[in-house]
């Protein structure tokens, strides 16, 4: 994680929360909020992400709840898919950061997410940075990743009969956006499906 800014200085109207950042491999904003059920996460994460503040890349933008010490909910507008995606691995990871460094919650951070599930954040904080960041839990969820970007990314759920990894089994976590998903693999989905 780099260009950490614990107050950007930026405010949006109609979200009352102070906007932190910090790059977990692509830039994220995260506001913690008190009603994150009711925020506008799309409405508020676009202006986020096309402010002028973070040109010209944009940002992804995170609203975050805090559920208890080390345990928060969050919900992320992505750029890319330009909406709330279900789950987004270095949004977590930036939330449970900032988490850290708020609240002095130690790792790991327990982070569910919009699709419904849990995962955690393991990390050594070393004075205002951070190093062995992990994300954990993702080999539990399916045998078939493929199953896991459908489920997560997309909120299609397939037929019951998914079985949990063992914690030795390889699992791939590079989990693409919604857009680039549906750009690489639906339309060989598709010519598989046609054939």
């Amino acid at each position: 994680p780099k260009d950490l800014k614990l107050d950007t200085g930026v405010v949006i109207e109609g979200l009352d929360a102070t906007l932190r950042f910090v790059n977990t491999g692509v830039p994220h904003v995260v506001a913690f909020v008190e009603d994150l059920p009711g925020v506008e996460v799309v409405k508020h994460g676009a202006i986020i992400r096309y402010h002028d503040a973070f040109a010209p890349a944009g940002t992804n933008a995170n609203f975050a709840a805090v559920l208890s010490p080390g345990h928060i909910a969050i919900r992320t507008y992505e750029r890319g898919v330009e909406d709330e995606t279900l789950a987004c691995g270095t949004g977590m990871v930036a939330s449970a950061l900032i988490h850290h460094l708020l609240h002095g919650a130690s790792g790991p951070v327990s982070v569910d997410v919009r699709g419904g599930d849990t995962l955690h954040i393991g990390f050594t904080p070393d004075a205002q940075e951070f190093r062995d960041v992990t994300l954990d839990n993702l080999a539990r969820f399916f045998r078939n990743p493929c199953r896991y970007l459908l489920r997560v990314r997309l909120g299609i759920v397939l037929p019951e009969g998914d079985e949990e990894l063992e914690d030795d089994e390889p699992f791939v976590a590079n989990v693409p956006s919604r857009g680039a998903l549906a750009r690489r693999v639906l339309p060989r989905l598709l010519e598989v499906q046609g054939d």
